[in-house]
C-alpha cells in the first residue's frame, strides 16, 4: 500500500508438522506474513498459569455460528503478541490508495505482486441501490424452441432438433462460489469486529470464539481437480472489506469517501485474479456470454460492498408530475449509502448470503459452497444442473422444517434452526402452510434468474437479514439457501396448478368458471357433477410413471454428459415432491416419483372432497371466479392441490404434463412474436393479496403455460456425503481412514474441539488435516503464490 511503513514480521513460532508441510507444500510459504503489517506494542508479561498457544496457525475460520467474517485471535507463547496487546498502525487519510474506478484496482493488482492480505479500493466503485432487474431466462429454458418446449413438457421427449445439442464443447457453464471469512488482514478486521460487537451490544469476541478450518486453498483446489476446466467459468471469493481507518478514528470516517480493504488470503496471486466489476447492464450481459464461450477459468474477488444493496423506498404512489425523477434517484441514492455505511463490515454469514443475489458477471448456474465444503470427487455439470433438469437439489425427507414466526422463537438465535423456522414461516404466508425438507449439507445449486425472482419477493425480509452484523440480533434472519430451494419447488407446484385451474379450465379466459367450464374441470380430475347427490369425493390412485429412467437416454439424446456422483430421485415432472399418501410418514417414505408398479384400487393415495376443496357453492354457483378456487386448492388448503396434481398426473399417461395443459392453439403460431419469460404472483406480499393474472399477450395460452412450468424445473438427487466433526486428531485419523477406502463426493470438515483443547490436540489436528490434504490436493491451483 502506498505510504505504508516497512513490513515487520512477527515471529511466530509455528509447530514443527507446520514447518514440515510448508516445505512440502509451498502454497502457504512460511517467508509470508501471517499476519498484517503493523508496529507491536510492548507485550504483557506471559501469563504464569497458562501458556499461549498459536490457534491452530495455518487453519482459518469457519462460517460458523454466529459470524461469516468472524476472525481469529493470534497467540504465540514465546512473544506473548495478541490482538488486544498489539496496536495495527492504521494508514493515514493521505496514505489510503482511494482506486475509483475497477480498472484502478486491476491496474492495482498488476503492479503489486507482493499480497500483505489486503486490496484497497473505492466502495464508490459499487452503487448500493438495488437495480431494477428483468426476469430473467433460466437454464432449463434457453435453447428450447416454442415447439421442442412443448413437446418436452407435455409428452415428456426431447425434439430431434436437440440431438447432441449441448455436445461438442457447447455444453453449459457453472460458476463456483465461497465466502473466505480470514487472512493476514485478521487484526485490523478484529479491531472493526470488536468495534461493532460494542456498538451493537453483542456478546464480545472472546465469548463467541469461531471454529476454524482447513486453509481454503485446499478448497480452491479441490473444485479444479473434480470438475473439467472446461465446465468451470469462473471461480468467485467473497470477502470481507471495512474502512481503512481505525474504529475509533471519526474525523477518517466522517470523510465523504473513505477507502476501503478487502481482506483476501495471502496466498493468492494478485496479478492473476479479477477484482469484481462494477455496473453490469444488459450489454455488459451480452458480452460476458460472449466472453465465456470456452475461455480459461477465471478467479473473482468480491468485496462485501459490491454484494450489498438496498432497494429504492421511493413513495411511488405519488402521481408521476409530482416526481422530479432525479431528484428522486439522487435521495434514493443517498439512503442506499447510509445505509450500507451501516450494515457493513458485516460479520453474519446470513447477512452475506442474503446479498449473494446481487453478485456481478455470474452465470445462470452457481455452485455455492459454505465455508467447510470440499468437493472430492470428479463432477460433471449434471450434478449441479442441466438444461433437461434444471437444478440438482439435495433435500432432506426425514427432516422437516416447521414454520415459525419471529414472535413465537425459542430456538438459540446463533444456531441454524430459528433462521429455518422463520424462513419457512415466510414460505408458508407466500404458498400455504406445510412442513418443507431440510437441506442436505453439501454444495448448493442456485439459480440466478430465480434467486434474483425470491429476492423479489422477498426483498424486505432479506434486505433486514442483511442489516444483522451478527447472527441472531436481529428478531429474524433468512436463511437465503433454503428459501430459493423451496421457493423453486413452490413455484412449479403453482405454476401446474395455475396451468390447469387458468390456463385450460377458464377456457374463454374471462376469469370467471362458467357451468360448462366447471363441469369440464370436473370431468378433467375423473368427477362426474350428476354423482354429487351420493359422493362429492374423488378417489386418487397412484400413477405410473417412466421420468427418472427416461433421465438417461435423454441425457444421451442432448449430447450432455450424465451426472457422475448423483442418483436422481424425483423430477419436478412427476409433481410435487412434499406429497404424502395417506397413513404414511413423510420420514419413512420415499420421494413421490410414482416409479413402482401401479397399485391396486385399494391403495387410495389422497382423497379430493369438491367441496371442502373448491368451496361449498362451487358445484351450485353459477360464476365462481378463477382466482378464488386457484388460492384455495393451492395455498388455503395446500393438501388438496397435492392431491389434484397425483391425479392429474395419472391422466397424462406415464411422462410429460399434458393434463395441465391447455388444448394446443388450432393456428400456426406466428414466428415474429418473440419468446416471453412467463410469471405469476409476482410481488411482496402474502398469497392472498396478490394477483395471479398474466398480462396481455399475443401468444398462445398454452405456450404461456408451457413456459411457466418448464421455469421452475428441478430435479431431486443424493449423492454419497460425509461430515467429520473435529474432536480429536484420532477422530480425523478414523474418517480419513474410511475415506481412503471410499471417498465421498462432499465433504464437510466442521471445527468441535471447544475453545478449552489442549495444544497437543491442537497440534496434532491441525497436523492430520494439512497431512491429509496435502496427500489428496497437492497441485497448486494458478491463482496460488
Amino acid at each position: 500500500m502506498a505510504g505504508s511503513p516497512p513490513e515487520t514480521s512477527i515471529n511466530l513460532p509455528l509447530m514443527s508438522s507446520i514447518q514440515r508441510y510448508e516445505a512440502e507444500d509451498d502454497s502457504e510459504s512460511a517467508d509470508q506474513p501471517l499476519l498484517p503489517t503493523f508496529t507491536p506494542s510492548p507485550p504483557p508479561p506471559p501469563s504464569p498459569t497458562k501458556r499461549s498457544r498459536p490457534r491452530l496457525a495455518l487453519l482459518v475460520l469457519l462460517a460458523a455460528g454466529s459470524t461469516a467474517g468472524g476472525l481469529l485471535a493470534w497467540r504465540t507463547s514465546a512473544s506473548g503478541v495478541s490482538p488486544s496487546a498489539t496496536s495495527y498502525r492504521w494508514p493515514q487519510e493521505e496514505e489510503s490508495e482511494h482506486l475509483v474506478q475497477p480498472s484502478e484496482v486491476t491496474s492495482w493488482l498488476a503492479t503489486h505482486p507482493h499480497n500483505n492480505g489486503t486490496i484497497p479500493f473505492s466502495p464508490a466503485i459499487y452503487p448500493p441501490l438495488l437495480p431494477l432487474r428483468p426476469l430473467a431466462p433460466t437454464l432449463s429454458v434457453k435453447g428450447f424452441s416454442p415447439e421442442c418446449a412443448d413437446k418436452w413438457i407435455s409428452q415428456g421427449e426431447l425434439c430431434p432438433e436437440l440431438s447432441g445439442a449441448w455436445g461438442a464443447g457447447r455444453g453449459p457453464r457453472i460458476d463456483v462460489a465461497w465466502t473466505w471469512t480470514n487472512g493476514s488482514a485478521a487484526e485490523r478486521m478484529s479491531d472493526w469486529r470488536q468495534a461493532v460487537s460494542d456498538k451493537l451490544g453483542s456478546r464480545s469476541l472472546a465469548e463467541r470464539a469461531p471454529g476454524a478450518s482447513v486453509a481454503k486453498h485446499f478448497r480452491l483446489r479441490s473444485i479444479l481437480k473434480a470438475f473439467d476446466p472446461a465446465s468451470l467459468r469462473a471461480l468467485h471469493l467473497i470477502v470481507g472489506d471495512a474502512p481503512a481507518c481505525a474504529p475509533s478514528d471519526r474525523r477518517c470516517l466522517a470523510q465523504p469517501a473513505v477507502a476501503h480493504e478487502a481482506q483476501v488470503p495471502h496466498w493468492l496471486n494478485l496479478a492473476k485474479i479479477e477484482f469484481a466489476a462494477g455496473v453490469e447492464t444488459v450489454d455488459d450481459e451480452g458480452k460476458r456470454e460472449k466472453r465465456a464461450g470456452r475461455s480459461e477459468t477465471r478467479l473473482v474477488v468480491h468485496p462485501h460492498s459490491a454484494l450489498f444493496k438496498t432497494p429504492a423506498y421511493t413513495d411511488l404512489e405519488q402521481p408521476v408530475v409530482e416526481i422530479n425523477t432525479t431528484e428522486a434517484f439522487e435521495s434514493d441514492e443517498n439512503d442506499a449509502e447510509e445505509w450500507r455505511n451501516r450494515v457493513l463490515p458485516s460479520f453474519n454469514s446470513l447477512a452475506i448470503e442474503s446479498q449473494i443475489v446481487n453478485m456481478a458477471d455470474v452465470t445462470d448456474t452457481l455452485l455455492n459452497l459454505n465455508d467447510d465444503f470440499f468437493v472430492m470427487r470428479k463432477l460433471a455439470v449434471s450434478d449441479i444442473s442441466s438444461p433437461i433438469t434444471g437444478p440438482v437439489f439435495r433435500l432432506q425427507r426425514d427432516l422437516g422444517v416447521a414454520g415459525v414466526a419471529s414472535d413465537n422463537a425459542h430456538e438459540d438465535p446463533d444456531g441454524e434452526w430459528r433462521g429455518l423456522g422463520f424462513t419457512n414461516w415466510l414460505l408458508d404466508q407466500r404458498f400455504g402452510t406445510r412442513s418443507r425438507p431440510y437441506l442436505v449439507h453439501e454444495g448448493k445449486s442456485v439459480s440466478l434468474p430465480l434467486l434474483r425472482e425470491a429476492q423479489d419477493a422477498f426483498v424486505d425480509e432479506l434486505t433486514a437479514t442483511a442489516e444483522s452484523r451478527f447472527r441472531g440480533l436481529a428478531k429474524s434472519e433468512i436463511q437465503s439457501s433454503f428459501l430459493l430451494v423451496h421457493f423453486t419447488i413452490e413455484k412449479h407446484r403453482e405454476a401446474l396448478l395455475w396451468s390447469f385451474f387458468f390456463g385450460r379450465s377458464d377456457q374463454d379466459q374471462d376469469g370467471v368458471f362458467s357451468p360448462s367450464e366447471r363441469d369440464a374441470l370436473l370431468a378433467s380430475l375423473d368427477f362426474d357433477p350428476t354423482s354429487a347427490p351420493t359422493s362429492s369425493i374423488i378417489r386418487v390412485f397412484p400413477p405410473v410413471r417412466t421420468t427418472l429412467e427416461d433421465f438417461t437416454s435423454n441425457y444421451d439424446h442432448a449430447g450432455l454428459e450424465r451426472p457422475k456422483e448423483t442418483t436422481l430421485q424425483f423430477s419436478s415432472s412427476d409433481g410435487y415432491p412434499n406429497f404424502v399418501p395417506f397413513g404414511a410418514d413423510a420420514r419413512h417414505t420415499p420421494w413421490p416419483s410414482f416409479s413402482a408398479p401401479k397399485a391396486s384400487e385399494e391403495e387410495v393415495v389422497c382423497e379430493i372432497d369438491v367441496p371442502a376443496c373448491f368451496g361449498a357453492d362451487f358445484l351450485t354457483s353459477p360464476n365462481t371466479t378463477v382466482a378464488d378456487v386457484f388460492r384455495r386448492v393451492a395455498h388455503t388448503h395446500p393438501l388438496c392441490g397435492d392431491c389434484v396434481i397425483v391425479q392429474l398426473l395419472s391422466t397424462s399417461s406415464s411422462r410429460g404434463l399434458s393434463a395441465f395443459l391447455p388444448p394446443p392453439p388450432s393456428s400456426p403460431r406466428d414466428p415474429s412474436i418473440p419468446p416471453e419469460v412467463a410469471a405469476v404472483g409476482l410481488g411482496n406480499a402474502p398469497y392472498p393479496h396478490l394477483d395471479f393474472s398474466l398480462p396481455p399477450s399475443l401468444l398462445p395460452i398454452r405456450e404461456r403455460c408451457v413456459a411457466l412450468i418448464q421455469r421452475y424445473s428441478y430435479v431431486l438427487g443424493a449423492s454419497s456425503e460425509k461430515f467429520v466433526g473435529v474432536r480429536s486428531p484420532w477422530t480425523l485419523v478414523s474418517a480419513f481412514k474410511d475415506m481412503d477406502k471410499e471417498m465421498p463426493a462432499f465433504l464437510a470438515i466442521n471445527d468441535d474441539l471447544g475453545s478449552m483443547a489442549s495444544d497437543r490436540t491442537l497440534d496434532g489436528v491441525n497436523e492430520e488435516l494439512h497431512k491429509w490434504f496435502g496427500k489428496q490436493l497437492g497441485v497448486k491451483s494458478k491463482w496460488e503464490n
